[in-house]
């Protein structure tokens, strides 16, 4: 049995997800056996900001991870995990000794020297022909962009296996104009099967103490299905639909990677609104998500006024890791969310 099981959904909303809970099971298990949170994403409510500051801890104050890119000092140029400024949860749980599995968890780029394996998630960069880092979005418009393979993933030795499989929808995209024309949902399927797979595949070779899978499905509908903005009930179902299907995938996870401790968190959230030019849209959210269930998780709903940088501390306590390596972090950890004694 694994000492903790981490699932990241990228958007999943914390109050989109209390709305929709008596149709999502296995996330009802956290409100009903286990403790689930509202927790307030940082600004800017972006995947790379949010993402690092729920690894390390920090705030983009301290991380010094502001935004996709560096702005006015290279406009092309994107930040990576290099760039944070503090250590992350992987470097402290591989101090600590403990064996760690990552599989496309955004904001992973460069994949870290962990004890045991990380594949590394969006946003996984490209290069133009200059060798600046640009993101997928970028590349998709640039002629002989190039994907950086050689730091995607570690150990080396899975390279070839690992990247065989899709980090996201606009990788797609861009390496086959057919995907263009189909569905998004389909491909997203797609991703998510194949994705299932490879840590199938992984994780019978290597056995780890944490495994960690990262999805970025709920994201993908606001940029790629959800855009432009279709009447709120039909934004609202075809959420609903992915928030079941991200339930299954968490049963999937479950079942097949009994742990201790199971531990779900997002970045932000999202949902529809209508703009002050009275048209409508899908936008990022500050509802992000936090929950665990397992033998330290207790409390059912939580609505307190919790930021992202509380779940590192608070996964590190769990795992048991001496306090002095991150007493310092600027989130505290959330004991209400533990069981007493």
């Amino acid at each position: 049995m694994k000492r903790l099981l981490i699932v990241g959904f990228d958007g999943l909303d914390s109050l989109l997800l209390k709305r929709f809970i008596d149709d999502l099971p296995t996330f009802k298990k956290f409100f009903d056996d286990g403790a689930i949170s509202h927790i307030q994403a940082v600004h800017p409510a972006l995947t790379p900001v949010c993402w690092t500051s729920l690894y390390t801890g920090s705030t983009p104050a301290r991380h010094g991870i502001t935004g996709w890119h560096f702005g006015r000092v290279a406009k092309d140029a994107m930040f990576t995990l290099d760039d944070s400024k503090v250590s992350t949860i992987w470097d402290i749980m591989t101090k600590a000794g403990l064996s760690v599995g990552a599989v496309h968890m955004p904001m992973t780029y460069p994949a870290t020297a962990v004890k045991g394996y990380m594949v590394s998630g969006v946003p996984t960069p490209w290069t133009n022909p200059k060798g600046t880092r640009i993101t997928p979005k970028k590349a998709y418009y640039t002629k002989n962009a190039q994907r950086i393979y050689h730091r995607m993933v570690y150990p080396q030795g899975i390279r070839d296996m690992a990247t065989e499989y899709p980090v996201d929808l606009s990788d797609l995209l861009i390496e086959s104009a057919d995907y263009e024309k189909n569905e998004p949902e389909r491909i997203l399927e797609t991703i998510i099967s194949r994705r299932l797979d490879l840590v199938e595949s992984l994780e019978r070779d290597i056995q780890t103490d944490v495994l960690a899978v990262g999805f970025m499905m709920i994201d993908r509908l606001y940029h790629f299905v959800l855009q432009p903005a279709p009447p709120k009930k039909e934004t609202e179902a075809v959420l609903h639909r992915w928030y079941v299907r991200a339930d299954q995938m968490l049963a999937t996870l479950m079942e097949r990677y009994p742990a201790e401790n199971t531990v779900i968190m997002s970045d932000h959230g999202g949902g529809w609104k209508r703009k002050k030019n009275g048209k409508p849209a899908v936008w990022h959210t500050k509802h992000a998500t936090f929950g665990g269930i397992g033998k330290d998780f207790a409390g059912g709903w939580q609505h307190r006024k919790r930021w992202l940088m509380c779940v590192a501390p608070t996964i590190l306590k769990v795992l048991g890791v001496d306090c002095e390596l991150w007493k310092r972090m600027s989130g505290k950890v959330a004991t209400e969310m533990l069981r007493k004694g």
